[in-house]
């Protein structure tokens, strides 16, 4: 009976134990940020591009030292920052140091990344560059659903397991970093080794964890030509603009217009990290810029190709810049510069600046952000301002 007995006393202090572990843990919580994989050398080919992708040891695609010289500048931000479908050297934050020598920029993009992903970046790798201007990319696409995603996500179920998760994911990042072998394996739009997200039980499952009816995912899947079908499965095309498109036809519309009580929720959550962004980035000495880029259906209405996966979209993504008014009015009322390209863009909308069938910025899409973007930033960070 003794043995029982001691046997249950260790059962409840480990029980104990790990309640109070957690409760600490909880209380100290900071959710690290989101990278790629270290250390992939690899391309991405589709029917619009075929380009050489790479990353350095800590997941970004960025050269792997920086000049002791010049103005630092540090550009956080999605798939548009990291630049999906161009080459490094054409990405908008490299054309910032050609256009302006005297800036030395650091690309911290990570496709998929949200704002708040976005203010982890900074605490995480931004933050230590001691940056004299910080730039953050808001993407007027998805930004507003991206917040509401990531605000849920932001504090897990149970710290510990999240916790222990980390240091195995580190542990395995810190070995595949010091790898002499950097990842090749890769073909199509798929670099880093990705699951489909366009396949049939990849969309259910995602309709599951969303709340959609499988019914309507099957049917949304089956009213898609199967070519555009066959490209997303073979990674030909960018498989989560099919996926999107048929797990939410209207989400696209709903995070430009911000016309449904979840896109007000998501705006509330965007506002709340960039708060947290803009007060850190100003304690550090540091400024921040903020840049909204617009969804391509804004610039220009040729274009609506997202049409043909089933997306719902009408006039007023063109007319109604809601998404851009909220955010100078935010940007405003926190005194923080921000850069509209929505205007400059159109007004170069007879060269072709984003990819037809996948979104992103082509090479002049980008050189016109960077020239845009490099005269804000002279009348914010003048040489004179140029301090260790």
């Amino acid at each position: 009976m003794k043995p029982f007995k001691n046997l249950l006393l260790l059962v409840v202090c480990l029980v104990v134990a790990l309640i109070a572990a957690e409760v600490v843990m909880r209380l100290t919580w900071r959710p690290p940020a989101h990278t790629l994989a270290p250390n992939v050398r690899s391309r991405t080919t589709t029917a619009e591009y075929d380009v050489p992708i790479e990353t350095n040891a800590e997941g970004f695609r960025d050269v792997a030292t920086h000049p002791h010289f010049g103005g630092r500048v540090v550009v956080i931000g999605d798939s548009f920052v990291f630049g999906s479908g161009v080459s490094q050297g054409d990405v908008f934050s490299h054309n910032l140091s050609r256009v302006a020598p005297h800036f030395n920029v650091w690309n911290f993009g990570v496709p998929g990344s949200g704002p708040f992903n976005e203010l982890y970046l900074w605490r995480d790798y931004g933050r230590p560059v001691r940056p004299h201007a910080v730039v953050v990319a808001v993407y007027a696409g998805n930004d507003a659903s991206d917040a509401l995603r990531e605000s849920k996500e932001a504090r897990p179920r149970f710290v510990i397991g999240r916790r222990a998760k980390l240091m195995w994911h580190r542990a395995f990042a810190k070995e595949s970093a010091t790898s002499a072998q950097p990842v090749r394996n890769r073909e199509g739009w798929n670099a880093f080794g990705l699951d489909n997200p366009a396949t049939e039980e990849a969309l259910l499952a995602a309709a599951h964890k969303r709340g959609v009816s499988p019914d309507s995912v099957r049917a949304r899947l089956a009213a898609i030509p199967d070519s555009l079908k066959a490209d997303a499965l073979a990674f030909r095309s960018n498989p989560f603009n099919l996926a999107e498109a048929v797990l939410d036809p209207d989400g696209l519309r709903h995070n430009l217009l911000l016309d449904t009580p979840a896109m007000n929720e998501g705006w509330k959550a965007l506002e709340e990290a960039l708060t947290k962004l803009n007060r850190e980035v100003n304690a550090s000495g540091s400024r921040l810029l903020l840049v909204c880029i617009p969804a391509a259906v804004q610039v220009d209405s040729t274009y609506w190709w997202l049409k043909n996966l089933g997306v719902r979209l009408d006039e007023r993504v063109t007319q109604d810049t809601v998404f851009q008014h909220r955010l100078a009015e935010f940007a405003k009322a926190q005194d923080i510069p921000l850069v509209d390209l929505l205007p400059g863009l159109r007004k170069r909308s007879t060269a072709r600046l984003y990819y037809e069938q996948d979104g992103h910025w082509t090479a002049a899409g980008h050189d016109a952000a960077a020239r845009l973007i490099s005269e804000r930033l002279f009348e914010i960070l003048p040489t004179t301002n140029w301090t260790e």
